[in-house]
């Protein structure tokens, strides 16, 4: 089986892809490539996917913990099939709980960044899930699928829109490592206004040397 990824022609055996297969989602599966892995596309998908023209074009921008495509992956016809993108080997989630908050808020901030940065060039980031999450001392987001391109639709829209998926996201299923009832659960969220910067509240209500499990007991219990 051969592929075109980026400049690259690569051959490989359906024992050799087996033997490093990582991992399939909807959209692709995910190969091992050394310091990149391939997600190559399945021949039928049920959702939206990055097209060759927003593959290329993501491609171009740089982030730091918001992974992005870096090269592009064409079949032995020239097909688009996919891209590749760093490989970043994690941590189990279980110890993110163990984090400091103060670390945590620090890590947040450089993913803000990056979404501002994806504004900017106007895209909308639709999905972030636990599933796309790597920890290994920093956090990532490694599963560049979910963008759109929205368009030029003003500067401050582009910014909230990506700051709310990510506040979404830390309160729906990230703080969700720390196991509470439904109504502890309601009570920490209840402090939190998804418009604005989460960032900005944690770093005012934690507390020295609190750890992640630490500050959201706590704050599930403030009035």
């Amino acid at each position: 089986m051969k592929f075109y990824v980026g400049d690259e022609e690569i051959e490989l055996t359906q024992e050799e892809l087996d033997y490093r297969y990582l991992d399939e989602g909807k959209e692709a599966k995910i190969y091992d490539y050394g310091s990149e892995v391939l997600k190559i596309y399945k021949d039928y998908c049920p959702k939206l996917r990055l097209s060759e023209e927003d593959s290329f074009s993501l491609s171009q921008i740089e982030t730091e913990r918001v992974l992005l495509p870096k090269r592009l992956i064409y079949d032995e016809n020239g097909k688009f099939s996919g891209y590749t993108t760093e490989r970043i080997y994690g941590l189990s989630k279980l110890i993110i709980p163990k984090m400091k908050i103060e670390k945590l808020v620090d890590e947040l901030d450089i993913v803000i960044t990056d979404l501002k940065v994806l504004a900017d060039n106007n895209y909308d980031v639709a999905d972030f899930t636990l599933n796309n999450v790597v920890y290994n001392g920093r956090l990532y987001f490694v599963d560049p699928g979910s963008f759109m391109h929205v368009g030029d639709y003003g500067e401050r829209f582009k910014y909230n829109s990506n700051i709310c998926t990510l506040n979404d996201f830390m309160l729906d299923d990230f703080f969700y490592l720390v196991l509470l009832s439904k109504k502890y659960r309601k009570k920490f969220n209840d402090n939190f206004d998804r418009a604005d910067y989460i960032t900005d509240y944690i770093r005012c209500s934690m507390k020295e040397n609190e750890t992640v499990r630490q500050y959201v007991k706590r704050m599930s219990k403030v009035n």
